[in-house]
C-alpha cells in the first residue's frame, strides 16, 4: 500500500529546505554560511603569526623585518581613499538588491570600481613617491604597490558582503592561504626573501578576491551593463562616507612607517609585530561583523523602532566588549608571541605600553562599532563624533611628539583616542543616532 501523499513529499520538502540555504533568497542562511566560512577560513592566518612570521624575523633581522612591515603598512595608507568606496558599494548594491532593481546594482557596482581604481592609483603614486625619498630598495617599493592592489581587489570583492556571499570568497582564501604558508614553512628561502614573504602573505587575498570578483561578474553580468558615476565624481561621493574610517587606518599604518624610521630597529620590530596582530584581530572582528551588518540592512527597514533601538544597544555592548578584549589579547601576545616565541621585549615602559594597547583595542571597537554605523546609521554624525576624537588624537601626538619624542606621541595619541572613542560610541547612542535611516532613504 502506497504511503499517504504527505509523508511521500516529506524528503523532498526535507532537501529543499536544506537547499534554500544556499538560495539568493535566504538572506538569514547565507549570512549564517558567511559567518561559518570566513571564521574557518582565518585559520591559515593565525598559523601564519604563530609560526611563518617568526620565521621571517629570523632570517631577515631586525632592520628588513620592520622594513617589511612597514613597506605592507605604507601600501594600507591608501585606505583613507578606498574606504568610503567599500562602504558606498556595500550600501548602494544592497539598497538596491532589496528592491530587486538590477539596474540600480550596476551603477553601484561600476561607481565603486571607478572609485577604487582612482583611489588606487592616488595611493601607488603617493606610496612609491615618499619610498623613494627615504631611499627604499626596489623590492620594499614592490611590497607596498602589492599592498594597495590588494586594497584594490578587496574593493570591488567587497560588493558580495551586499550579497551575503562571503562564504566564496573566504573558502578561496583558506586554501590558497593554507598552501602559500605550507611552501613557505617547508622552503627554507622563501622566508629570507621580503618579496617571497609578502607574496605568502599577501598573494592568497588578491587571488581569491580575482578568482571571486570574476566568479560574481559570471554569475551577475547585469553588473558590467550600467552607467554608474564618473570615477572623479565616484571618489568625491565615496570619500565622505567613509572619511573618518579611512583616517583612523591610515594613522594606524602611519605610524608603523613613522615609528620605523624614527625608533630603533628592534623597538620598529616589536611595534610593527603588535599593528600586525591588531589588524588580524579586526579582520576576524569584521568578518563577524560584514554578514551580520549586512543581514540588518537588508531588514531593517521592516523592523519595528523598538527592535532597531535595541540591536544598536547590543551592538554597542559587543564593540565595547571586542575593544576591550583586544586590549588584553595584545597584552597576552607581547608576554607569550612576541617575548616567548619571537625573543622581541617591549622597548617601553608597562603603563606605556598598555597606553598602546588601549589605542589600538580603540580602534578595533571604532571598526566593529562603525561597520554598523556606515551601512545602518547617519554617516554624518558618524563623521562629526569622531572625527572630533581624530581630532584630538592627532593634537595630541603634535604635543607629544613636541615635548619628548616619537614613543611619546604614539602614546599620548593611542590614549587620547581609546578614551574619547569610548565617548563618542556612547554619545551616539544616546543621541538616538543609532536608529536613523539611511541618508539615502530618506532623500528618496
Amino acid at each position: 500500500m502506497a504511503p499517504p501523499s504527505g509523508r511521500k513529499r516529506e524528503p523532498l520538502r526535507t532537501l529543499a529546505t536544506v537547499s534554500n540555504l544556499f538560495d539568493r533568497t535566504t538572506h538569514r542562511g547565507k549570512a549564517q554560511l558567511s559567518l561559518l566560512m570566513n571564521f574557518a577560513a582565518r585559520a591559515p592566518s593565525v598559523i601564519g603569526i604563530l609560526f611563518f612570521v617568526p620565521l621571517v624575523y629570523r632570517e631577515l633581522g631586525d632592520a628588513d623585518y620592520g622594513r617589511l612591515m612597514a613597506a605592507i603598512s605604507l601600501g594600507g595608507l591608501s585606505s583613507v581613499l578606498l574606504g568610503g568606496g567599500y562602504y558606498l558599494g556595500r550600501r548602494r548594491v544592497g539598497e538596491a538588491m532589496t528592491d530587486n532593481r538590477h539596474d540600480a546594482e550596476a551603477e553601484a557596482f561600476l561607481t565603486l570600481m571607478r572609485a577604487s581604481w582612482l583611489a588606487a592609483m592616488i595611493g601607488m603614486v603617493a606610496a612609491v613617491a615618499y619610498a623613494l625619498g627615504q631611499s627604499w630598495s626596489a623590492v620594499f617599493i614592490v611590497v607596498a604597490v602589492l599592498q594597495i592592489c590588494a586594497g584594490l581587489i578587496g574593493a570591488l570583492d567587497e560588493v558580495r558582503t551586499a550579497y551575503n556571499e562571503l562564504y566564496f570568497t573566504a573558502t578561496l582564501r583558506a586554501v590558497l592561504q593554507t598552501l602559500a604558508y605550507v611552501i613557505g614553512l617547508s622552503v627554507a628561502w622563501v622566508a629570507r626573501s621580503p618579496m617571497l614573504a609578502a607574496l605568502v602573505m599577501i598573494g592568497p587575498s588578491i587571488a581569491a578576491s580575482l578568482f571571486s570578483t570574476g566568479h560574481l561578474l559570471l554569475r551577475r553580468p547585469y553588473l558590467l551593463k550600467g552607467t554608474g558615476l564618473s570615477a572623479w565624481r565616484a571618489l568625491r561621493e565615496a570619500l565622505p562616507i567613509g572619511l573618518i574610517d579611512g583616517l583612523v587606518m591610515l594613522a594606524v599604518n602611519l605610524s608603523v612607517v613613522v615609528v620605523q624610521e624614527a625608533l630603533p630597529a628592534q623597538s620598529s620590530a616589536w611595534y610593527a609585530t603588535i599593528v600586525r596582530i591588531t589588524i588580524l584581530l579586526l579582520t576576524l572582528a569584521m568578518l563577524c561583523a560584514l554578514p551580520l551588518t549586512s543581514y540588518f540592512r537588508g531588514i531593517w527597514n521592516q523592523r519595528p523602532a523598538a527592535m532597531r533601538s535595541r540591536i544598536s544597544f547590543y551592538w554597542m555592548a559587543l564593540s565595547f566588549g571586542f575593544g576591550v578584549g583586544t586590549t588584553l589579547a595584545l597584552w597576552l601576545a607581547n608576554i607569550v608571541y612576541l617575548g616567548i616565541i619571537m625573543g622581541i621585549d617591549a622597548p617601553f615602559p608597562s603603563l606605556e605600553t598598555f597606553a598602546i594597547y588601549a589605542g589600538l583595542g580603540a580602534v578595533g571597537a571604532f571598526k566593529f562599532y562603525t561597520a554598523f554605523g556606515y551601512i545602518i546609521m547617519d554617516t554624518r554624525s558618524l563623521n562629526i563624533s569622531f572625527g572630533l576624537v581624530l581630532l584630538a588624537s592627532f593634537l595630541a601626538a603634535l604635543l607629544g611628539q613636541l615635548a619628548y619624542g616619537t614613543a611619546a606621541a604614539v602614546q599620548w595619541c593611542a590614549l587620547v583616542f581609546a578614551l574619547g572613542t569610548s565617548l563618542a560610541i556612547i554619545n551616539l547612542y544616546r543621541n538616538d543616532q543609532g536608529i536613523r535611516e539611511s541618508a539615502w532613504q530618506e532623500r528618496s
